[in-house]
């Protein structure tokens, strides 16, 4: 018995030994610095300005003022002032070979705006959606040279395994409440997804072997 449990040991030791720790990489991150969202599209998409994906919307983008410690975030407004037809925004990926995803990003609002949001996810373009959270920005401004981390929000997704390896992530931010003004407008800023590398299953294999060999080669010495 006691050799059995020394082995499983040296095995589990060996392989928390030797496994690298695994470190976030960005997927997709959206800072607007280049300015190139257009100033009034009710509707449209654009690129990651680094790392590979989408983002879509459907209420009205205003352009790229100053962001929350940078110098541009993504302006919209006209949202929904009904509740029935609620508009927002999708960033979409793939995690294909990541996981313990997270998501985050910095907004703010308007006097006019809605003022709640909902966070969502989903694994096709038309869902359905999953709800992450609801957040309450604040109405305070966006400073280019001061980051304010009250206007910052991250998503620890690891949890939700369908988003990991996953060919198509789709996330959502949308209003939850009308807005007073269609007028009224929010800010996104540094919208970032990111996600560890998957584990290799024939690195994870040979580290348990590796340690197999060690015990035997003890156990032999012990004759």
């Amino acid at each position: 018995m006691l050799y059995r449990l020394t082995v499983r040991a040296l095995i589990l030791g060996g392989m928390l030994a030797v496994a690298p720790a695994a470190s976030a990489d960005t997927i997709a991150l959206w800072n607007f610095d280049d300015g190139a969202l257009p100033q009034t599209d009710v509707a449209g998409s654009e690129l990651a300005d680094v790392g590979t994906g989408s983002v879509s919307w459907t209420a009205t983008s205003l352009g790229t003022p100053v962001g929350n410690g940078t110098a541009h975030s993504w302006s919209l407004r006209e949202f929904d002032t009904t509740g029935a037809t609620p508009k927002g925004i999708d960033f979409t990926v793939g995690t294909v070979g990541r996981q313990d995803i997270v998501l985050s990003f910095s907004m703010n609002a308007g006097s006019t705006s809605p003022q709640t949001f909902s966070i969502q996810w989903a694994t096709s373009a038309g869902g359905p959606f999953t709800q992450i959270d609801q957040i309450t920005l604040l109405q305070t401004a966006f400073v280019s040279t001061t980051f304010n981390p009250d206007l910052f929000y991250s998503f620890d997704l690891s949890a939700v395994t369908a988003l990991n390896d996953a060919p198509t992530a789709v996330f959502r931010i949308i209003q939850a409440e009308p807005a007073t003004n269609n007028l009224g407008s929010v800010r996104l800023d540094e919208v970032h997804v990111e996600g560890s590398p998957l584990p290799e299953p024939a690195s994870s294999l040979l580290m348990a072997l590796g340690a197999v060999a060690v015990v035997t080669r003890q156990r032999r010495a012990h004759r």
